[in-house]
């Protein structure tokens, strides 16, 4: 059995984790979407 403490701690863990997954998501989403940006300016069309 998992004590309360115990528990939380995994809790805890879980949930940063999946921040960390979401925030390297969002940071790799933010990137390919300033690249396409600039190619869109580099090909004269902004």
């Amino acid at each position: 059995m998992v004590n309360q403490e115990s528990f939380l701690e995994q809790s805890l863990a879980k949930a940063t984790q999946q921040l960390r997954k979401l925030r390297e998501e969002n940071r790799q989403k933010e990137l390919k979407e300033v690249m396409d940006i600039t190619e869109f300016e580099c090909d004269g069309f902004g």
